[in-house]
C-alpha cells in the first residue's frame, strides 16, 4: 500500500502537469492534496507558489516560498520564486534582497538575475536592470522572459529599435507571452508606425482576450492614426473590464472630444483625475482638459 509520501508525490506530479497546461485551479487542488499528505514536501510548496503567482495571489505565493525556505534554507529556487512575487507586489527592495540571496546560492541561475533586474527597474535603476537582463541572456540565450524584460527596459528609455528587436526575439521563442506584443506595439507607435502598433495589440488580444492594456494601447494607436470611433470602441471595451483604468478614460475623452462630444469628454477626465494620486498624472489630465475646453470655445 502506498505511503502518504508516495501519494503526495503522485498529487505533486498531477498538479505539475495541470500547471503546465494552464489549469491553475486544478493544479492548486492537487498541490493542496500533496501538502496535506506530506507537509515537508518542499517542491509542493514551490509549485503551489508558482501557481499562486500566475493567479495574482502574491501574498499566498510568498507564504509558500517562505515555508519552503523554512524546510530548505539553501533553496535558491525558493528565493527566486519569492522575489518574483515581491516584484509583482511592488516590494522591490525585498525582491532585490531575495534575488541577491539566490545569486549567492547559485550564481548561474538566470531567473535570479531576471528578477533582480525587474526589481532594479521597479526602483528606476534602468542601467542596473539592463545589466542583469544581459547577464540572464548570457546564461540562458533562449530565455524568452529575459528578452521580454529587456525590451520593456529599452522601451522605457526610448531605445525603440532595440525594444522591437528584443520583443521580436521573445515572440519568436514563445509566441504566447503577451508582454512582448504590448512593448513592440508601443515602440512601433512611438515611431509613428500605427498600423504595426494596432496589429501587435490585436495579436495580443487574439491570444489573451480581455487584456486591458492591449485595448488601451490599441485605442491610443487609433487616436494617433486619427480614427476616433475605433479608439472610442476600444476605450469602452477597456472600461467595461476595468472601470478604474485612468489611461482608458484619457483615451476615451480624447476620442469623444474629436467627435464633438465635449461634455462627455470633460466628464471622463474628471473621473480620471479623481482616480489618480500622482501629481504628474494629474498635471497631464489637467493639460488635456484645458486643451479640450479651449478647442470647444
Amino acid at each position: 500500500m502506498p505511503t502518504n509520501k508516495e501519494k503526495a508525490l503522485v498529487h505533486l506530479k498531477q498538479g505539475a502537469d495541470l500547471l503546465d497546461l494552464g489549469d491553475m485551479d486544478g493544479a492548486l487542488k492537487e498541490f493542496d492534496r500533496a501538502i496535506a499528505l506530506d507537509g515537508a514536501l518542499v517542491d509542493a510548496y514551490l509549485r503551489r507558489c508558482e501557481a499562486y503567482t500566475f493567479t495574482g495571489e502574491n501574498g499566498k505565493a510568498i507564504m509558500d516560498a517562505s515555508k519552503a525556505l523554512m524546510l530548505d534554507p539553501h533553496n535558491a529556487g525558493a528565493y527566486v520564486d519569492r522575489s518574483a512575487a515581491r516584484v509583482n507586489q511592488g516590494n522591490f527592495q525585498k525582491a532585490l534582497e531575495d534575488a541577491n540571496q539566490a545569486i549567492i546560492l547559485n550564481p548561474d541561475l538566470a531567473s535570479a538575475y531576471l528578477n533582480r533586474g525587474a526589481a532594479y527597474r521597479g526602483q528606476g535603476k534602468l542601467r542596473m536592470a539592463l545589466g542583469d537582463y544581459n547577464k540572464a541572456i548570457s546564461l540562458e540565450p533562449r530565455h524568452p522572459l529575459a528578452y521580454s524584460h529587456r525590451a520593456s527596459a529599452f522601451l522605457t528609455i526610448g531605445a525603440y529599435d532595440r525594444a522591437i528587436r528584443d520583443a521580436t526575439a521573445a515572440i519568436d521563442m514563445d509566441p504566447h507571452l503577451p508582454q512582448p506584443y504590448i512593448d513592440r506595439g508601443e515602440a512601433y507607435r512611438y515611431r509613428g508606425e500605427y498600423d504595426k502598433a494596432i496589429a501587435d495589440a490585436t495579436e495580443a488580444l487574439g491570444r489573451h482576450p480581455g487584456l486591458v492594456i492591449a485595448l488601451v494601447n490599441r485605442a491610443a494607436a487609433y487616436l494617433d492614426k486619427g480614427d476616433g470611433p475605433q479608439a472610442l470602441a476600444d476605450s469602452n471595451a477597456a472600461l467595461r473590464l476595468d472601470s478604474a483604468n485612468v489611461p482608458a478614460y484619457n483615451n476615451r475623452a480624447i476620442a469623444l472630444a474629436k467627435m464633438g462630444r465635449t461634455g462627455e469628454a470633460v466628464e471622463d477626465l474628471n473621473k480620471a483625475y479623481a482616480l489618480v494620486d500622482n501629481d504628474a498624472m494629474r498635471d497631464h489630465i489637467s493639460m488635456v482638459l484645458k486643451k479640450i475646453r479651449d478647442s470647444a470655445r
